[in-house]
């Protein structure tokens, strides 16, 4: 008996994450795949170096969680609940490459599913993209959703 499929499908509330849940959702649908949800929130490791900064780093984390778990993460689940789809999902904070990667490892995933495109169009021209930077670290195959 084959083992049950895992996709990871990552989200930002970008158009492109929106594109990357539809494709997730109709291959859930025709596999019978899980689907585990992930948001990651990109947040740099630097240390607060005045009282303000101090003051200020807990409350933007605070506000951009809410935002995350009430805007992008919560609509998306409901959406594959709709859809009939078996899900759960994480939100977590730090590089979102890595903490993709890590997922898919720790959940022995069968495939990422991401957006081409996430909501950082200037820091992409810069460093890359996020969906670049998974497609070559993933450990399984990743699915880039225009």
């Amino acid at each position: 008996m084959a083992s049950e499929k895992v996709f990871i499908v990552a989200v930002d509330g970008s158009k492109a994450s929106h594109r990357a849940l539809d494709h997730t959702i109709m291959l859930a649908q025709a596999l019978g795949a899980r689907v585990h949800l992930i948001h990651v929130v990109h947040w740099s490791g630097y240390v607060p170096i005045g009282v303000e900064d101090a003051y200020h780093r807990p409350l933007d984390r605070k506000k951009e969680e809410k935002h995350a778990k009430e805007d992008i993460i919560a609509p998306a689940m409901d959406k594959l609940r709709e859809a009939g789809v078996e899900a759960d999902n994480s939100y977590t904070w730090g590089n979102p490459a890595q903490e993709i990667k890590k997922k898919a490892q720790k959940l022995n995933a069968d495939m990422i599913i991401v957006g081409r495109k996430g909501r950082s169009n200037i820091a992409e021209m810069i460093v890359g993209s996020v969906s670049n930077a998974i497609a070559h670290i993933a450990p399984v195959p990743v699915l880039l959703v225009p």
